[in-house]
């Protein structure tokens, strides 16, 4: 794959390197554990039956130093039996790696290891009380996701409410948008929480003008001309250079990064989200269904269901891709009654 990073690489060729009987121990960020470029490198390694353990460590622990990611370490052996099993530990930190002997980690079965799933849940040992997919569906059952709009140049196509009115803007060609994550702070972002941002002078208009356009517009889009957004990557592959792609307001926003719990938000306002949120659209766009889901969301079970989900990063940093957001185990019960 094209998003595999290099260390994945290095990881086979010192596989490849290895003579009979050869060990090596390999530091490499974790992120390969979750992410998709990581499944062929995961199901080439189970088929040589190379992995002799696995090192992991609290999502919070930064071991190595500077290295800002979190990072895992993989034994490798050549020669291993076919019915032997891999260790697995998850340390709290570098004293603990220190205090590490093998033949005392925790053992786990190749059939735990499924290439396709998420790894650092099945080595913290958690991942089988998460849900029983025999009563689960996932998210995509009943709701799509997509990425936030990405302008090219926030601080251009998104304007202050006195940006707006110095350029003489008028609010037909301007639309109500969140541009960060620190903007919607609490579990609903409604009419009360955007004027609150409107009046505190933050960017909460997305450049949306209208045809024919007006003389403020032209003047604003010949500015833009000057600063050269036409030219930049976005703006430059759109079809018109100044018109963000469309999209409805998402009824419910998903976090792209996060620590701690996971927080949806509920769009009261029907803004519109830029890139710190992924937009959710239920298929079923009632209020009742939007409220079931929402309140399934911010359940302790679903969050555990979500951190199954999540790819980490450094520091207990989580990121989630729209394809996390759709993986995520909803109860038949609740896919059944928001179909319904």
């Amino acid at each position: 794959s094209r998003m595999t990073n290099l260390y994945g690489l290095f990881l086979l060729r010192i596989w490849d390197r290895l003579d009979d009987g050869g060990r090596a121990a390999i530091i490499v960020p974790a992120e390969w554990l979750n992410a998709d470029f990581g499944r062929p490198l995961k199901r080439y390694l189970l088929s040589e039956n190379a992995i002799d353990g696995i090192v992991s460590f609290a999502d919070d622990a930064l071991v190595f130093g500077d290295a800002l990611t979190t990072a895992v370490i993989m034994l490798l052996r050549r020669g291993r039996n076919a019915d032997e099993s891999v260790r697995v530990a998850t340390l709290r930190d570098a004293a603990a790696l220190a205090a590490l002997r093998f033949e005392e980690m925790s053992s786990i079965g190749h059939d735990r290891l499924d290439p396709a799933g998420k790894w650092t849940n099945v080595l913290a040992g958690g991942i089988e009380t998460i849900v029983d997919a025999g009563e689960m569906g996932t998210l995509v059952d009943v709701a799509d996701c997509s990425r936030g709009i990405a302008t090219g140049a926030n601080g251009y196509f998104t304007l202050t409410d006195s940006e707006r009115l110095d350029a003489s803007i008028d609010i037909a060609d301007v639309t109500p948008c969140v541009t960060k994550a620190g903007h919607a702070t609490s579990n609903c972002f409604g009419a009360e929480e955007f004027d609150a941002l409107k009046r505190a002078d933050r960017k909460v208009w997305l450049l949306t003008p209208h045809e024919p356009l007006s003389a403020a517009v032209e003047a604003y889009l010949e500015r833009g001309r000057a600063m050269k957004i036409h030219a930049r990557y976005l703006p430059s592959h759109r079809p018109v250079w100044y018109r963000p792609e469309k999209r409805s307001p998402a009824p419910i926003w998903a976090p792209v990064f996060v620590r701690g719990r996971f927080r949806f938000v509920h769009n009261a306002a029907g803004a519109l989200n830029l890139t710190a949120f992924h937009g959710v659209y239920p298929h079923g766009t009632s209020s009742a269904a939007i409220g079931a889901l929402l309140d399934y969301l911010w359940s302790d079970a679903a969050q555990r269901a979500i951190g199954a989900q999540s790819r980490l990063y450094a520091g207990g940093l989580r990121k989630l891709e729209p394809r996390d957001v759709l993986a995520i185990p909803v109860p038949m019960a609740l896919c059944d009654r928001l179909r319904g």
